[in-house]
């Protein structure tokens, strides 16, 4: 009587320490899916500001040249021989 008694609490124990691993499994997983999910995003957004950046280096050198010829344009035409 007591032995059965024991077994079943000890069962039931058992289940329930059980079903908590699995629910943690389940948590860890979900979390792994989402810590990989992120992850890409972050190697997205970082090719995607390294794109920016370059674009934004290409117009500033394009604005740069664009304000050198004009300058240099500027002088040509404000050259008066003495």
């Amino acid at each position: 009587m007591i032995k059965e008694t024991f077994d079943e609490v000890n069962d039931k124990f058992l289940s329930s320490v059980v079903k908590r691993l699995e629910i943690i499994e389940c948590n860890i997983f979900h979390q792994t899916k989402e810590i990989e999910s992120l992850h890409c995003q972050i190697t997205s957004k970082d090719k995607e500001l390294q794109d920016l950046k370059t674009k934004l280096n290409d117009s500033e050198k394009r604005t740069a040249e664009i304000l050198n010829e004009h300058e240099q344009y500027s002088r040509r035409n404000n050259f008066s021989p003495q």
